[in-house]
């Protein structure tokens, strides 16, 4: 890397901060980068001259979990293209994934506008999605790989369109911009104006503007309250429909019948604009979180390479019979079970059992649906089943969301139900008491109607989804993402947390550790052990090249090296002959990978997997908190138990060789509705729907994010135990809004049960009392607030 670019580095970030995503670094992490990711991605901004990024960026930005790889699978780039492309011009739309800022929208415009035959690039942040036209000569594959490496994904175009908070933004516009205009003209008829044209027109308008109000607002409720009643769940809609229907039915009541001291037109107006811009809060964080990533199409994403007559077709996974030949280039997935037709292959079921190694098979081996190739070289093989049969059905089976009822605890739930029935009841009773007492049914109906319009549930419509909002911006700042709005009411009440280990307790990659007998060898041993192995695709190799780089070994280029297939590589040098590989085949005994020269033993080069950087600390500090931990992995015995003591998690706690189905099975006999499962691989997918909530590190697995209610967008663990402390807090907070809520309720309905109510007081109440709560809650989660140290 240029060192003098590292100068150039943002310094407005701290020193305890990641130099590229400016996420805090652990005590663990090493040099000026939280990840490999980030130090490749920095380089190739500062290299391609694209410093600005940072200034552009203004914040802490999204860390690139591993190095970014510029040979991902583009086979469904043909279905992007558009309807109306032509020879000359092309039109394409895509989804991208981790894009997040002005920063990202510019490095993407600069890179497009270096290429020859860039015409246009549209890029939508909000929902993730390009649009771009171009000439034929534009190298389109090569600037989606080149944009891929800073860490972006892009993927077919699935996103919709994100019309329903569209336009349900409007609707807030419209409704705010109407309660305005009602509570100006409210407010001349309180200050004297009551008699003459001005005082019709006046209040005429304030009646038909709340009546379009209600046209305009009431159905985001109504519908949502229809659907509940019909599935006889009371939740927060249904007092909020009842409100604006009953009370705007008293206002017109008393409109068409001159009562101006029952016409509530101004607090009709208020509420209902409150109600939606609560609404709106809800529904935008978790769009935009979900935004964030690329959709998933479940099995009908999978995209298959046919071999048809010496030529290669690529086909939907799902159109796959049994006797078909596959390619399975590098990186891709074998789809269905199948037969090795290559002379042999590198293959790793990581994704559908949890086993961390990859496995080298010969000619004729069976392969298991989920594998995928781990090698740098395509193989092929022959389909065993169809697809309809394969496991991948279920496993990429996508999850279902919540609705509109997402941001309500059972707190909450219970007191809506009860509120309901509460406030028909003061109102019916109001009417009542006042028929006994006067015998005017007309004072009875203005007390009725009072009651109706000044019994508010904004700490259930407004501050509680501004509650949410606040914790999960604070949450976006540390790295975690919440994709279902009743994430963090299930999480306050976790108190297990189920890992599996392979990628999400570890990175996923193997290392080797740079023993004294690594460093005792001589230079003339470390470069051959080097050159061989360079000259091998197996991710043990991978590991052993990547831990000599640090000790700048050469590279043997005319050494002569030999493969031999399931055991290792070999050469002669020097006279000597020398072996990398399997003990059994190096040096006749022994177990593991080791280095031989002549037979002889020269040091042994056991690989084993990174932890994430805090993951030790992290789960330590959860089991200081009381909370359970346990170990869920498909992973070998050996391997499982060797992370359980590093990570000092009970053995008792730790499950090794789980399928998908049984760790779905042991998730469903355990969770009390108190266990939180992380997992990252296809193999998760089962465990991630039973269990009462679920997260994953997986970015790069869209079907894997689907189906959880949170995904991480840094390469630690700690966020997940903010989450757990963010979820304290905004319980006690709701709590406390549920508690003011049912004070002011109880003192503005004992106002107008005494017939002191008037249009003037309730305009005052209405609006203090929602501006009072928001603005507790808003103190109440601000980063400087003490319930964030406690």
């Amino acid at each position: 890397m240029n060192m003098a670019a590292v100068a150039t580095a943002p310094e407005a970030l701290s020193t305890s901060t990641c130099l590229h995503c400016g996420l805090p670094m652990t005590p663990e992490m090493r040099g000026a980068f939280c990840c490999h990711g980030c130090e490749a991605v920095y380089a190739l901004l500062h290299d391609g001259e694209l410093e600005r990024y940072y200034s552009l960026r203004r914040g802490p930005g999204t860390p690139i979990t591993d190095r970014p790889d510029a040979s991902r699978d583009l086979s469904w780039l043909s279905e992007a293209y558009q309807d109306d492309s032509t020879d000359t011009q092309k039109h394409l739309r895509l989804d991208i994934q981790g894009i997040h800022c002005s920063g990202c929208v510019w490095v993407l415009d600069k890179t497009f506008q270096r290429h020859p035959g860039a015409l246009k690039l549209v890029t939508n942040p909000a929902l993730g999605k390009v649009e771009l036209w171009i000439t034929p000569e534009f190298p389109l594959q090569e600037w989606l790989h080149a944009v891929e490496r800073f860490g972006y994904r892009f993927g077919p175009s699935l996103k919709a369109s994100d019309l329903g908070t569209d336009t349900l933004l409007l609707r807030v516009g419209v409704s705010i911009a109407i309660a305005l205009n009602v509570m100006m003209l409210s407010a001349a008829l309180y200050l004297g104006l009551n008699s003459g044209r001005l005082y019709d027109v006046f209040r005429t308008l304030s009646y038909a503007l709340a009546s379009l109000s209600v046209v305009i607002g009431g159905p985001v409720f109504f519908r949502s309250a229809i659907a509940g009643l019909r599935s006889r769940v009371l939740h927060l809609d249904v007092p909020i429909s009842i409100g604006i229907a009953l009370a705007f039915a008293g206002s017109s009541w008393a409109f068409w019948t001159g009562r101006d001291s029952a016409l509530y037109l101004d607090s009709v107006s208020v509420f209902i604009a409150l109600m939606l811009l609560g609404r709106y809060l809800q529904e935008r964080v978790l769009n935009a979180n979900r935004n964030r990533l690329l959709a998933s199409e479940g099995t009908e994403g999978l995209r298959s390479k046919r071999l048809v007559h010496g030529s290669v077709e690529t086909i939907r996974s799902s159109e796959i019979l049994s006797g078909c030949e596959l390619l399975i280039a590098p990186g891709d997935l074998v789809p269905v079970a199948a037969k090795l037709r290559s002379p042999q292959a590198l293959v790793s079921t990581d994704w559908i059992t949890g086993e961390s190694r990859a496995t080298q098979l010969q000619e004729g081996a069976q392969l298991k649906a989920g594998s995928f190739n781990a090698g740098d070289q395509s193989f092929h093989v022959v389909a065993t089943a169809n697809f309809e049969s394969s496991p991948l059905q279920a496993l990429l089976r996508p999850s279902s969301q919540t609705g509109n009822a997402a941001h309500e605890t059972g707190l909450v739930r219970t007191i809506s139900s009860y509120y309901v029935i509460g406030v028909l009841l003061a109102a019916a009773g109001g009417f009542a008491a006042w028929i006994f007492a006067t015998g005017s049914a007309v004072h009875a109906l203005e007390v009725a109607t009072a009651v109706l319009v000044v019994s508010c549930p904004c700490a259930f419509g407004i501050a509680t989804p501004l509650a949410h909002e606040l914790v999960q911006a604070r949450l976006r700042g540390k790295g975690l993402y919440v994709r279902n709005g009743d994430f963090l009411n299930k999480l306050s009440k976790v108190r297990s947390l189920v890992f599996d280990k392979t990628g999400t307790l570890t990175s996923g990659q193997l290392t080797l550790p740079i023993t004294d007998a690594v460093t005792a060898l001589s230079s003339e041993e470390r470069d051959v052990l080097f050159t061989l192995a360079t000259h091998s695709n197996h991710p043990v190799s991978a590991a052993i090249r990547r831990g000599l780089e640090a000790q700048s070994p050469s590279l043997l280029a005319t050494l002569c090296v030999t493969e031999i297939p399931g055991k290792g590589m070999e050469c002669r040098h020097n006279g000597s002959h020398y072996r990398l590989g399997k003990a059994q085949w190096a040096t006749k005994a022994g177990q593991g990978t080791v280095l031989s020269k002549d037979g002889r033993l020269l040091v042994n080069l056991d690989t084993h997997e990174d932890t994430r950087s805090d993951a030790r600390h992290e789960i330590q500090a959860l089991s200081t908190e009381g909370y359970d931990i346990f170990l869920l992995s498909g992973d070998a015995p050996d391997r499982v138990s060797q992370m359980a003591d590093e990570l000092n998690i009970p053995q008792s706690r730790a499950f090794a060789t789980q399928s998908p189905t049984d760790k779905q099975q042991w998730l469903a006999a355990h969770d009390q509705g108190d266990m939180l499962f992380v997992g990252d691989g296809i193999n998760d997918s089962l465990a991630a729907q039973t269990a009462s909530c679920s997260g994953t590190p997986a970015l790069d697995r869209p079907f894997m994010a689907s189906n959880c209610d949170f995904y991480l967008g840094t390469n630690q663990l700690a966020p997940i135990r903010d989450a757990l402390h963010a979820a304290t807090v905004l319980t006690s907070v709701v709590r406390r809004n549920l508690v003011f809520a049912l004070a002011y309720n109880g003192l503005a309905i004992s106002l107008a049960w005494a017939g002191v109510m008037r249009p003037w007081l309730a305009a005052i109440l209405m609006p203090s009392s929602s501006i009072l709560i928001v603005l507790a809650t808003t103190l109440s989660l601000s980063p400087r607030s003490t319930r964030w140290k406690s």
